[in-house]
């Protein structure tokens, strides 16, 4: 006579214990502080504060693990904004995504996301953007402050390559930015970080957190998240790892 497993044995799939570890999300991303998540699962909603993105010609492209329609394709025919206009730019705060690029830009600089106000970094020009730079190939964060309208700009070195995918951090504080970037298979990060001395980062208090159509280059986005608040290495690097999407 054979015996049927008991419901606790950890190697049961049955096991209500074990249903998370089956689905696919068994490892979560962090929760604490977590303002904004947009999975980008077929839809531009904020699954947190339903600070939902409209705007734009939108497509779906399958996500890192390879769920169809689980990823946002760079959008075509105008910008996509979320929530009002100081939801996402008080210090300080953390912007992470996923990114693919399947065609890399090849002129000028093209930014992915954006709460500033163009003119640069002067008096009409506030805030801070992320951006894909053709003329030195690479991903950088540009922020604004008030000593004397400067532009401080992250130069992580990593190669940006094509159909891969890279996991970006992007930390705006009041004296200082941080740009952080996981390639997909890596554990470790490239960083670098600007400080500043004088002055405090200028927010771009009429502006709407953006996703513009690009100009050259096509990209998709995964799972863009907003926090607060920094995160710690440990937190990520728990959603670096993190299957939950």
């Amino acid at each position: 006579m054979i015996e049927a497993p008991k419901r606790d044995n950890p190697l049961d799939p049955k096991n209500p214990k074990n249903a998370a570890s089956n689905s696919g999300n068994q490892t979560g991303v962090v929760k604490n502080g977590l303002f904004s998540w947009w999975k980008f699962n077929g839809n531009t909603n904020d699954e947190i504060n339903a600070k939902n993105f409209t705007g734009g010609t939108i497509s779906y492209s399958a996500d890192r693990f390879g769920n169809s329609g689980n990823a946002l394709n760079s959008p075509s025919g105008g910008t996509m904004t979320a929530g009002t206009a100081t939801d996402f730019e008080t210090p300080p705060f953390t912007l992470e995504f996923w990114i693919l690029f399947t065609t890399l830009p090849v002129s000028g600089v093209e930014t992915l996301l954006e709460n500033y106000l163009a003119g640069g970094c002067t008096s009409t020009g506030f805030g801070y953007r992320i951006v894909y730079d053709s003329g030195m190939p690479g991903i950088y964060l540009d922020a604004c402050f008030t000593n004397n309208s400067f532009a401080f700009l992250t130069t992580p070195a990593i190669s940006i390559n094509q159909n891969q995918w890279y996991h970006v951090f992007a930390e705006v504080e009041t004296n200082k930015i941080t740009l952080y970037i996981y390639a997909k298979n890596s554990d470790t990060y490239t960083s670098q970080t600007n400080s500043i001395s004088v002055g405090v980062f200028q927010a771009a208090s009429s502006s709407l957190l953006s996703i513009p159509t690009p100009a050259s280059g096509a990209y998709i986005l995964d799972d863009l998240r907003y926090y607060p608040r920094l995160l710690t290495p440990e937190e990520k690097l728990q959603n670096h790892n993190s299957t939950e999407f």
